[in-house]
This record gives C-alpha cells, sequence and structure tokens, in this order.
C-alpha cells in the first residue's frame, strides 16, 4: 500500500520536526524531487500555470488545465503529492467536484483557499476574499465529500493582505473547526507573526 501524505505528515508531527515539501512545477523537476530523496512534494497553481501556459497567476486557468498539468507531473513521480486547488474553482459544488476529481487521479492532500475569483497569486497585491461562510461551507463540503478519507485537506486564508492578521487567524479557528486538516495564513509579515501562528493552531500548518 502506498504511504499517504497524512501518514508522512502525522509522523513529522509525533517526531516534532519540520516536514520540508518541495515544489514541482513540471514532471522533470518531481522526478529530480524524488531521486533526491524527499518523502513527497507539491504542485502549486502558479508554478504550475507559469510552467506549462507561460501565464501569471490571475485565474486564466481553471481546474481542467491545470489538472492535465498534474497529471503530467504525477506520472514522473511516485511520491505521495500534495496539490493547489485554488478555491476550488467555483461554488459548494464544483469544490465538491474538484476534490474528488483530483482524489480520482491519485492527489493524497488537496489545499482550498478563500479568495474571490479570479483568484491570484497570494504575494500580489489585488486580492479579495469571500465572506469567511462561504469559505467554511468549501471547506465542510470538501471533508464531507473525499472519496477517501486519508484525503488531507489544508484551508488557506488570504485575509492578512486583506483585512488583518486577526481576522486571518478568526478565520482560520472556523475552517479548523469545519474539519480542515491543516491550517495556511498566507503572507504574514513579520518573524513576530510566524511565532504567533505558530502558537495559535493544533493542527499542522504549511
Amino acid at each position: 500500500m502506498t504511504t499517504s501524505f497524512r501518514q508522512i505528515i502525522n509522523k513529522a508531527v509525533q517526531e516534532e520536526r519540520l516536514l520540508i515539501v518541495p515544489g514541482a512545477h513540471d514532471a522533470l523537476s518531481a522526478r529530480l524531487i524524488q531521486r533526491i530523496g524527499f518523502e513527497t512534494y507539491f504542485i502549486g497553481g502558479f508554478s504550475a500555470v507559469g510552467a506549462r501556459y507561460g501565464v501569471p497567476d490571475l485565474g486564466l486557468k481553471g481546474f481542467g488545465e491545470i489538472s492535465a498539468a498534474v497529471r503530467d507531473i504525477m506520472s514522473a513521480c511516485d511520491l505521495p503529492v500534495f496539490v493547489d486547488g485554488d478555491d476550488g474553482y467555483g461554488d459548494v459544488k464544483n469544490v465538491v467536484h474538484t476534490v474528488q476529481g483530483y482524489e480520482r487521479m491519485g492527489v493524497s492532500a488537496i489545499l482550498i483557499e478563500d479568495q474571490q475569483w479570479p483568484k491570484r497569486c497570494g504575494h500580489m497585491v489585488g486580492k479579495k476574499v469571500v465572506p469567511a461562510e462561504v469559505a467554511e461551507a468549501k471547506i465542510k463540503a470538501a471533508i464531507s465529500e473525499r472519496i477517501n478519507p486519508e484525503t488531507w485537506i489544508l484551508a488557506r486564508t488570504d485575509a492578512r493582505a486583506v483585512y488583518d492578521l486577526d481576522e486571518a487567524m478568526r478565520r482560520a479557528e472556523r475552517y479548523i473547526r469545519a474539519g480542515a486538516d491543516g491550517i495556511f495564513v498566507e503572507a504574514p509579515r513579520s518573524v513576530e507573526e510566524l511565532e504567533r501562528l505558530g502558537r495559535a493552531f493544533d493542527v499542522p500548518q504549511l
């Protein structure tokens, strides 16, 4: 039986160590990641659309195009993969479609974020986030409708840039209560903010 991302990150938590998850932008980089000896890897939306299509991460490509890139990258690497699911490419039903679609491809972990479409790279200006209850419903749907309970779901909030750190942390708490296996507060602005985030939650953080 293939090791899952959940098993790998649970082991890292038990051993109280950081889990280094390198990003692959194409099939060759994924193969090199495996050859070097990493346990798992990540496919981000920014790297996938940039390397495959030569466009910025501004919501120009949807699930069809990005999942095609993910499929090709996965074909070159046997490691469990953690994939950027963006905002799920629509509403709750689209989130379910995205999560299950990736699961059927063999994806082991998926990120879902609270940006408003068209979303953009987390370090670009002009981001907007959906209401917290909308994002919370998406996380609940991803958790309840995933095909395999082993699939690891991470919730990301971009509220730090749109509002402030307090709002980002409130959203993170809501998403954890909704069932998220891990949390990602995007783009903190200082070491002090990182330390505050590190102390705040009892789930793994990106």
